[in-house]
């Protein structure tokens, strides 16, 4: 295999697993980042290659990195280099939920952390997912 499929492989797998994720359809992707859901679908399907302008408004739309998307890294963002896994799950459980569900989720972290400095700290963390 070469570069250029692995890139298009990993690409792709990502893609489809963001879209997934997010419950977005192709059309609803495809309006965040200023193009058409044909377009979205050629790259899903790897008969087309994503530009660089495409991938960057990919990362942008789905708030990952743009060397995750390429597969040069596992890590989603910036913030992942220094969320433990669990921290990790836990943010993305919050991030996915409906808004009112946060108010659940939140309450029983609450009830879980250790102190108010911990509960300070992770209530900061979860506002970083919500901008």
């Amino acid at each position: 295999m070469n570069y250029e499929s692995d890139y298009m492989l990993i690409f792709r797998l990502r893609l489809r697993e963001l879209l997934d994720e997010r419950k977005w359809s192709q059309k609803e992707l495809a309006e965040r980042c200023g193009t058409t859901a044909a377009t979205i679908s050629r790259w899903l399907s790897g008969t087309n290659v994503a530009d660089v302008q495409g991938v960057i408004s990919i990362a942008k739309a789905f708030n990952v990195t743009t060397d995750y998307l390429l597969g040069i890294t596992s890590k989603r963002s910036e913030s992942d280099k220094w969320l433990s896994a669990e921290k990790r799950f836990i943010t993305d459980i919050y991030e996915r939920a409906k808004p009112e569900d946060k108010y659940v989720i939140w309450a029983l972290l609450q009830r879980y952390l250790k102190n108010d400095i911990e509960v300070e700290a992770f209530k900061s963390l979860l506002e970083t997912f919500e901008k």
